[in-house]
């Protein structure tokens, strides 16, 4: 249910206009913080994507499946941007998205396990 909501949300977010446009804005955060933003969210994404599937089948196919359709669906919404001219496409945005993603299933695993241990 996380990872339905996460998707929607973010797929919201990422076409309303940047700050300065009519209509509903986001703050204008500057690169560096919007990067990161990008990174955070598609994190929280693949987190939630990645305790979706049971422990046990969460496998290595299918923890790259995973980041595979995160990563393209940050592409694809970038696109969408681009399209509705609202926003411009930027390659940034897509590698962010998709090392958020990364980290994201990475961490749902660690917590499947039982955290890293010392």
């Amino acid at each position: 249910m996380a990872a339905a909501v996460f998707t929607v949300v973010i797929g919201i977010v990422s076409t309303l206009p940047p700050r300065g446009t009519p209509g509903v804005e986001i703050a204008d955060l500057g690169e560096v913080v919007a990067t990161i933003g990008h990174a955070v969210a598609y994190a929280l994404l693949g987190l939630a994507f990645g305790m979706a599937v049971s422990a046990a089948r969460l496998t290595r196919s299918r923890m790259i499946a995973i980041v595979i359709i995160l990563g393209g669906y940050g592409a694809l919404l970038e696109v969408l941007q681009d399209a509705l001219g609202s926003r411009t496409f930027q390659a940034s945005d897509v590698l962010a998205n998709a090392i958020g993603a990364i980290l994201g299933v990475l961490l749902a695993v660690a917590l499947r396990r039982g955290g890293p241990t010392a």
